[in-house]
């Protein structure tokens, strides 16, 4: 599983979502990668593109079989939990 956060230079709620999903990670001790995307670099914006990123930021679960779930301008620990229970 991958947490993917996309965000853009200068933008402080893409680090404050950043920060949140490290806390939550942290807290229920889970063994995910997470990965911060900057859609204002070239490698940033590939990536973005495979996941329909249209604003930041954005934070993306993505499942072993492909499936992902996105959440844009913050996301709720209530969220995550539920989603990560299916």
């Amino acid at each position: 599983m991958r947490f993917l956060v996309f965000g853009k230079s200068g933008c402080n709620a893409c680090l404050q979502v950043k920060d949140k999903i490290k806390r939550y990670i942290t807290k229920h001790n889970l063994d995910v990668e997470l990965e911060r995307f900057d859609i204002g670099t070239e490698d940033g914006l590939v990536e973005s593109s495979m996941y329909d990123v249209q604003t930041v930021p954005t934070f993306v679960i993505e499942r072993e079989d492909g499936t992902t779930k996105k959440w844009t301008n913050g996301v709720l620990y209530k969220d995550i939990d539920e989603e990560l229970a299916k």
